[in-house]
């Protein structure tokens, strides 16, 4: 009996939706297992499964074979699965660090990640800085180093005086430099952003935001989704506002 092209399709949609659920479980399985290989085991799955994608690739495209599940793995002796390995994750000087040379490192890369963290929560704990929003944006101003780029200081919960009385700013960014015609900016962040703010609370928020823009503080201020949803994002953009 001939198929119809509508039932040729509905067979090929089946045997593709098959194909792809034996990928899927072949996949799992090298998951799970990766928690009982050794590290040479677990680089050839990574490099194995790069492969794959590499060839359903190319098998979309004009003009190549097809696909079989089983290829690789066939194929994979010691010898060919250091070579898929290679072709993945070619090597280079790094990869074959002396002892010493790696102890070293290691013991550097532990210094370095202990003074951030020192100096993140001496930030912290010194300012008082409780909000878990500001306390993002400050990880994230230390971690891109963004006093060292820029050239200026962050002053968290800053009090300024105005017309309009005494306001804690969320951060205060300073210029090291006389010349820099963008010295000082006023830093806010929104923590309303997940309720709805009041009448009384909008108002209160435009009368401090105008306040702090007649002292001569300009104000980048930003939601707390935008923190949230991209901490490193908002760091940028006050680097930028000095590095045009």
């Amino acid at each position: 009996m001939k198929l119809t092209t509508k039932q040729q399709l509905e067979v090929w949609s089946h045997f593709i939706r098959r194909w792809a659920e034996i990928m899927v479980e072949e996949l799992a399985r090298d998951i799970e297992a990766l928690d009982r290989t050794d590290s040479f085991n677990e680089v050839f799955l990574a490099a194995y499964w790069m492969e794959i994608t590499e060839r359903i690739t190319n098998t979309l495209l004009p003009r190549t074979k097809a696909l079989t599940l089983s290829d690789i793995r066939s194929e994979a002796e010691l010898r060919d699965r250091w070579s898929i390995m290679c072709k993945h994750f070619p090597l280079a000087p790094s990869s074959e660090l002396p002892v010493d040379v790696i102890k070293t490192l290691e013991s550097m890369k532990q210094r370095v990640a202990k003074d951030y963290e020192q100096r993140v929560r001496r930030d912290i704990d010194h300012n008082l800085v409780k909000s878990p929003i500001e306390q993002l944006f400050l990880l994230q101003w230390h971690y891109l180093r963004a006093d060292e780029i820029c050239g200026v200081t962050l002053h968290p919960q800053e009090k300024i005086i105005t017309n309009r009385g005494a306001w804690v700013i969320d951060f205060v960014v300073r210029s090291k430099s006389a010349d820099e015609p963008r010295g000082t900016v006023a830093i806010e962040l929104d923590g309303h952003e997940f309720h709805e703010k009041t009448k009384e609370q909008v108002a209160h928020d435009k009368r401090r935001e105008r306040a702090i823009v007649r002292a001569g503080l300009p104000v980048l201020r930003f939601s707390g989704h935008e923190i949230w949803r991209d901490t490193r994002k908002c760091v940028q953009e006050v680097i930028d506002y000095f590095r045009p």
